[in-house]
């Protein structure tokens, strides 16, 4: 039986960034990839009576974090997880707002405890288990979760198959090796990626496997 409840999408900013809300049924939540707009995410806290567990980010392009200072200010000690090879790209992510024309900075987060340490081990928030995927390629440090048949693609794997890898920290032949090892998961599982709509993983295999073809 699963532990999830219900999971709400939070679309945001000029890139239309996917954040996830993942609601447990004893009502603690993961807030994934919030992107911006902090508040639409504390609205649907309070309105579920939900308590955060943790802050979880495939990676750490300006356009996934730009909320996580507002969630950590308001929740106290709410743990903030990303993987530490995108701790560059944290610290310049007002750099590259700036840069793709976003307007104003927004605050960062100084701290956060690194993937790297659980990517073999998995991670165990109360009632969630989640399984930490190394996947990079997009960037260094980029990852996705799986909670059980729920996977969270960030920006490796999006519904038209890979995601862009001409952005610095990007790598063609990391983010195959990271398309291939997505491609091997069951089928059955549902994709929440970091731009898109969500849907069957089977579908976005089929694509880059088919684009994958084509290329060869």
């Amino acid at each position: 039986m699963s532990v999830i409840s219900d999971i709400h999408k939070v679309t945001t900013g000029t890139w239309r960034q996917n954040g996830y809300i993942v609601e447990s049924i004893s009502r603690h939540a993961l807030v994934i990839d919030p992107g911006a707009e902090a508040e639409r995410f504390l609205d649907i806290i309070s309105t579920r009576r939900l308590v955060p567990l943790a802050i979880l980010n495939t990676h750490a392009h300006y356009d996934h974090i730009g909320a996580v200072c507002g969630l950590m200010e308001h929740f106290a000690g709410l743990p903030f997880y990303l993987h530490g090879a995108d701790r560059s790209l944290l610290r310049q992510a007002n750099l590259y707002r700036s840069l793709f024309g976003e307007g104003q900075s927004v605050p960062l987060p100084s701290n956060f405890t690194d993937l790297a340490d659980i990517i073999e081990t998995g991670l165990a928030l109360r009632e969630f288990q989640v399984e930490c995927i190394a996947t990079p390629g997009h960037t260094k440090g980029s990852v996705c979760f799986r909670l059980g048949d729920h996977l969270f693609t960030g920006d490796t794997l999006l519904p038209n198959g890979a995601g862009r890898t001409d952005l610095p920290g990007g790598s063609v032949a990391q983010i195959q090796g990271s398309i291939k090892l997505l491609a091997s998961l069951p089928s059955h599982l549902t994709m929440y990626p970091g731009h898109g709509a969500v849907g069957p993983l089977r579908e976005a295999q089929a694509c880059v496997i088919s684009t994958t073809a084509l290329t060869n």
